[in-house]
């Protein structure tokens, strides 16, 4: 979803019809997907903020439709420039984990403007020499398969996503959904001493103490560091049965003595079998 605004607004300023418009969205998302689903940054402990800016050239390139040309030096372009450590997500998470996908987005759509006008780029970015496979993914004799679609076949990327259904981190999704069910099981949370959630490897570091950052342990927190912190967010879940995009994060209710104390009971561990299955072909 970030990349649509970055396209919206160079169609409007390009006077684009609707139906350009949708091709430049299907198109972006259809980028995104591919390469999320065959290139894994996090592994490497980048973000995934190059696959949203690629997705967003490619998508405003489809609505102009550009040469093709200009859209590979625009891409090349993207990719360059948004490489970019997870930094941004650890420890207390800054106001740049909010400002990051429209900068990615101002990006893109200067990287369409100067192809646009001639300027070529960096190349081959992905399979380079001293591009991103060779030092910063898995090296130079790795392989990637892309599974684009071929030309005139439909694009099913978006119907692969969805909208979250809480306004919390990804990974936590189902956690808040299962503390919803479980919180009817149990009659007093104060008698509660230990909660161990078993969960992915990328569970455990990025949102649970696999991370290793004890701001997740903070009722002082930010509102986007609770919102990296599955102990706070499974605490709040067990104890409201709710969640709020807003009243979930107060400090107010950070600071609960109740649920300060159900926090630092929480712990994660990484367990092999939901790795397995995140990674699945077919999850």
């Amino acid at each position: 979803g970030d990349m649509i605004p970055a396209i919206v607004a160079v169609g409007q300023q390009c006077g684009a019809d609707g139906q350009s418009l949708v091709r430049g969205i299907a198109n972006a998302y259809e980028i995104d997907v591919c390469l999320t689903k065959s290139i894994c940054l996090h592994e490497h402990r980048i973000d995934h903020l190059p696959h949203i800016a690629a997705g967003m050239v490619a998508g405003i390139g489809a609505m102009l439709r550009l040469p093709v040309a200009v859209t590979y030096h625009a891409v090349n372009h993207i990719v360059h420039v948004t490489m970019a450590t997870r930094q941004w997500r650890r420890g207390e998470i800054s106001t740049w984990k909010a400002h990051a996908p429209a900068h990615a987005a101002k990006l893109a759509v200067e990287a369409v403007d100067r192809a646009m006008r001639g300027e070529t780029s960096p190349s081959p970015i992905y399979e380079g020499d001293d591009s991103i496979i060779a030092w910063l993914l898995d090296g130079p004799d790795a392989q990637y398969t892309i599974g684009l679609p071929a030309p005139g076949e439909a694009k099913r990327g978006i119907l692969e996503t969805y909208t979250k259904a809480y306004s919390a981190e990804i990974h936590s999704q189902a956690l808040i959904d299962l503390a919803f069910r479980m919180r009817t099981r149990i009659a007093d949370l104060a008698k509660i001493a230990r909660i161990e959630i078993h969960a992915s490897r990328y569970t455990h570091r990025i949102i649970g103490t696999g991370s290793g950052d004890p701001q997740k342990f903070d009722p002082r927190a930010t509102r986007e560091t609770l919102d990296h912190s599955v102990m706070y967010i499974f605490a709040v879940a067990l104890e409201d049965g709710t969640w709020h995009h807003i009243d979930s994060y107060l400090p107010e209710r950070a600071a609960r003595a109740s649920t300060v104390r159900l926090w630092q009971c929480i712990r994660t561990i990484e367990d092999a079998e939901w790795t397995r299955r995140y990674h699945a072909k077919e999850p």
